[in-house]
């Protein structure tokens, strides 16, 4: 399984009534698959993870597999503030039949570095689907440093990171010393950038609006055009600033509906843009 290249985060989709609009999902997925993006992350941060029930996790799993249907890889959002509910999240997963669960260190309880370790082991131990780790201490308060991304590595089944900090040190390092590890931007303003520090790839948000651009830009790169590079990193930076405005999801999902695709509904305590931060954000894009 590779999973190197371009994944998109896939938002997901509501009805008025707050339920999910898996008509909406299977023409988002088509979209994507249409523009050049087979790799997709349902459940994720992105897709309001946290916000789903069980049943609708593992309705919204089966459906974005059955509408891929081996054109690409599925994995699944996994994270949670229990190992024990990450555990039961992944094997949700591999039930579905999922190619790998994305999975962050417990968030609030803040664990130690060899907390860490130990919870990763843990997963590896208990459920035998590839796991993604997740490195993204603005929403668990804690970092992961370089030796723990050096163990984390030579776990059985950890099969790659998705690293959503500027530590661009700690990237080469790790890209240095672990081999056939790979690892994926969680950043889409950096994500550019982080190429030239060994990242492989990257897990999107704003993949779910510009799929056609992000794939452009990562195939000229791979290629070594790079003579029309800066204006798509421009782009994709102007798109990257729009939708971090507030909390993400939040502007994707307007910049989303503006394009039809889906909806501009969110589940509390997530709220639609402000008439002044969509403002904001149209001065943005607009200046694309």
């Amino acid at each position: 399984m590779n999973i190197k290249g371009i994944h998109v985060a896939l938002v997901t989709p509501f009805n008025d009534d707050y339920s999910v609009d898996y008509d909406a999902l299977v023409k988002l997925i088509e979209f994507q698959l249409e523009n050049g993006i087979n790799k997709f992350v349902v459940c994720g941060s992105t897709g309001e993870g946290t916000l789903l029930t069980n049943d609708e996790r593992r309705k919204l799993t089966d459906c974005a597999i059955d509408v891929v249907a081996g054109r690409g890889l599925v994995g699944v959002g996994c994270s949670s503030g229990s190992i024990d509910e990450a555990i039961s999240l992944m094997s949700l997963a591999s039930d579905c039949h999922a190619d790998f669960a994305l999975v962050a260190p417990p968030y609030y309880i803040k664990p130690t570095q060899d907390g860490i370790v130990g919870f990763y082991k843990e997963l590896s131990r208990r459920i035998n689907i590839p796991i993604i780790a997740y490195n993204i201490p603005g929403r668990v308060s804690v970092n992961m440093q370089l030796e723990t991304l050096l163990k984390i590595s030579k776990i059985r089944n950890i099969v790659g990171l998705k690293d959503a900090t500027t530590h661009f040190d700690v990237m080469s390092q790790l890209a240095s010393q672990s081999g056939e590890f790979a690892i994926l931007s969680g950043d889409d303003l950096t994500f550019p950038a982080s190429l030239m520090y060994g990242s492989s790839g990257t897990i999107s948000a704003i993949a779910n609006y510009c799929p056609k651009l992000i794939i452009e830009f990562f195939n000229l790169w791979k290629s070594g055009h790079t003579a029309l590079l800066p204006d798509i990193v421009r782009k994709l930076e102007i798109v990257s600033r729009g939708a971090s405005v507030v909390s993400n999801p939040i502007p994707l999902k307007y910049l989303l509906s503006k394009t039809g695709l889906i909806k501009n509904i969110l589940r509390l305590p997530l709220l639609p843009l402000t008439q002044a931060q969509t403002e904001i954000v149209d001065t943005i894009i607009s200046s694309s």
